[in-house]
């Protein structure tokens, strides 16, 4: 990272058009309610990039990862590239993120992710600057600018090196819920639009979603899922609602099989819900394709059921 700080780069005038208002968004809900479509879709149609695009860094995180000194690099110097070509957009994308990991990976910088304490109007020359070069040439240029010292970037170096976060910077991130976690706290809800993504069906989102039956019952599902979950003591159960996009492709009865095999499987090892909970949310349920509700009376049965009906080669293996 200190060969980034200490290599001379071009303050380049190359420009890309494009029009975006927001500057930081956080789209959470459920898995699966399409909330990386909607980012690429944004990328695309917005900021006039592809998706292969330089300008893009995307980043998978997860809680217990072991190389947050490699992510933090690997954001640091994104934003010194964004910062060096600042009449083209660039993007952070962070998947799965959680209060916890967006304060370990940008740590003081979160501080300059706000519009009002982002670099503007910063004017390219094409000469060529270091990134402290830089940062001093940017300062200088503007009255009030925004700046964070940042150690951690270049642990030898003896300067004090600061940085700043560009105006053409995009942070989109993304979170999954969880019920034990916080997702959104002060710290995120005062600097992200903060977008909440819900299951989609065959109404809203048209030919794409193959099947009318299988909407049909995924709408009930989820419905149900509310319904009985709140009667439950459940104060959010909307967090336990199914996404749509495993669904969409559906056409068999044996595709349709391994998805639900799925359900239940979160239902019983991740969400831990109670058999006779999960039962009730099921067995009013309009199942497709001719299949039917199954009078079980464990998870291990459904699962059992599920696996024979859903893969067939489990009857000739095991």
């Amino acid at each position: 990272m200190e060969q980034s700080l200490t290599k001379k780069q071009r303050f380049s005038t190359q420009a890309i058009e494009y029009d975006f208002e927001y500057k930081n968004i956080l789209f959470k809900g459920v898995p699966g309610t399409g909330k990386s479509g909607v980012i690429n879709k944004i990328i695309q149609n917005y900021l006039n990039l592809s998706k292969e695009s330089p300008n893009i860094l995307r980043i998978n995180i997860h809680a217990d990862s072991s190389c947050t000194t490699t992510l933090q690099g690997l954001i640091q110097q994104h934003i010194i590239n964004a910062t060096f070509v600042p009449y083209q957009p660039f993007v952070l994308i962070l998947e799965e993120i959680q209060e916890s990991n967006l304060n370990e990976l940008i740590g003081e910088l979160i501080y300059l992710v706000e519009p009002s304490k982002r670099a503007k109007g910063i004017e390219a020359d094409d000469k060529e600057y270091n990134y402290p070069e830089l940062i001093k040439k940017i300062v200088s240029s503007r009255e009030k600018i925004h700046t964070i010292q940042i150690p951690m970037i270049a642990p030898s170096s003896t300067s004090n090196d600061s940085m700043v976060i560009p105006e053409n910077l995009y942070i989109f991130a993304t979170s999954n819920y969880r019920e034990d976690k916080k997702i959104i706290e002060d710290n995120l809800l005062r600097r992200f639009e903060v977008i909440e993504l819900y299951p989609r069906y065959k109404e809203e989102i048209g030919k794409p979603f193959s099947n009318q039956e299988v909407s049909d019952f995924l709408r009930s599902l989820n419905g149900s899922i509310v319904k009985v979950l709140r009667e439950h003591g459940q104060l959010h159960p909307d967090r336990f609602m199914i996404g749509h996009s495993t669904w969409m492709k559906i056409t068999t009865p044996t595709h349709f099989y391994r998805i639900f095999l799925k359900v239940v499987t979160e239902f019983k090892d991740i969400k831990e819900i109670p058999f006779k909970i999960f039962d009730l949310i099921i067995k009013e349920l309009p199942f497709p394709f001719e299949t039917k509700y199954q009078t079980f009376k464990s998870y291990e049965e459904w699962i059992k059921y599920l696996q024979k009906e859903g893969y067939e080669f489990l009857n000739e293996v095991w």
